[in-house]
């Protein structure tokens, strides 16, 4: 028997001197774990709201019930309040050592652009789940894994290799194979604007994905494990006050050009609990990327179908 026997994939290491899962290994596992199990309870509910399948009046509202979740990442803040107190440390230099090199202001308009950034990803996607189901989404949604290893060669300068030549085909063969069948139903061009603004989110979900490792370069010196997490929910945190302060014109806009208008919900409740799970996934999704990367975090996509 191999004793020291020992293999690291991204990340993911198993030693079987003992049989045990290293712990940092674990923790890498449970985040994507979690991660998937958000994904598929966000676009779950996120369908039931819009075509009333969740028990509740129809709220057909994309940019309405996305801008409204988007706000619950503040909830990020009161992990960094809690740390902020335990450390003794003022508002002014938790912000100050969040921004790095970056300084302030180019740290919060990132984040401002990144709430936009997933405004339309969530607001494509909702339209995308008007046409296709939950599953057959998540099968076009397989598409963010090329751009997301196409867009870390290009802007992060990552090596592109084999494998994952091969990987981005298999994922346009998978996906045309799930797809090109429901085109041939009754329905099919109302099938094609769900494909196509699913295929859209996708991509911007590829630059998502990036944007969080392009982030990681405003530190000004390398961060443990738990600054790490608490780097991330301060960037949780301001891309939520910045979709609640600046991301809310989106909806006047709109309103305006007739796509869709203004009207509140009758339940609030169910909106909460997309909220809430929204942010669970956005977190889980953070800490994923944070501990093993972008082209991990896509590739297990698949396992949502």
């Amino acid at each position: 028997m191999m004793q020291n026997f020992h293999v690291s994939w991204r990340g993911f290491q198993w030693k079987s001197g003992e049989g045990v899962t290293t712990r940092h290994s674990l923790w890498k596992f449970l985040s994507i774990v979690i991660y998937l199990i958000t994904w598929v309870a966000n676009g779950e509910l996120l369908q039931g709201i819009t075509n009333g399948s969740v028990g509740i009046r129809v709220y057909d509202k994309p940019a309405a019930v996305t801008w409204f979740s988007y706000n619950f990442m503040i909830l990020s803040s009161i992990l960094v309040a809690l740390h902020a107190h335990n450390q003794k440390l003022n508002w002014s230099r938790v912000v100050q050592k969040w921004a790095g090199n970056f300084g302030v202001r180019r740290a919060i308009s990132v984040c401002a652009a990144t709430s936009y950034l997933l405004l339309l990803l969530n607001i494509l996607m909702i339209v995308g789940l008007r046409c296709v189901s939950v599953s057959l989404s998540n099968a076009i949604y397989q598409l963010q894994t090329p751009f997301t290893i196409a867009l870390s060669v290009f802007m992060l300068g990552d090596n592109f290799v084999e494998s994952e030549a091969i990987g981005i085909l298999l994922s346009f063969t998978g996906v045309c194979l799930i797809v090109i069948p429901p085109l041939w139903e009754e329905g099919g061009q109302f099938c094609w604007r769900g494909i196509l603004a699913t295929a859209a989110s996708a991509a911007i979900g590829g630059v998502y994905l990036i944007s969080w490792r392009v982030l990681e370069r405003k530190n000004e010196s390398p961060l443990n494990r738990w600054e790490s997490f608490i780097d991330m929910q301060m960037t949780l945190a301001a891309i939520g006050f910045c979709n609640l302060l600046v991301g809310w014109p989106i909806l006047p806009i709109l309103d305006g050009l007739k796509f869709e208008m203004m009207e509140l919900p009758q339940d609030w409740g169910i909106l909460c609990i997309n909220g809430l799970v929204e942010y669970a996934f956005d977190a889980s999704c953070a800490i994923a990327i944070f501990a093993t990367s972008p082209v991990m975090v896509a590739i297990v996509a698949p396992l949502t179908i």
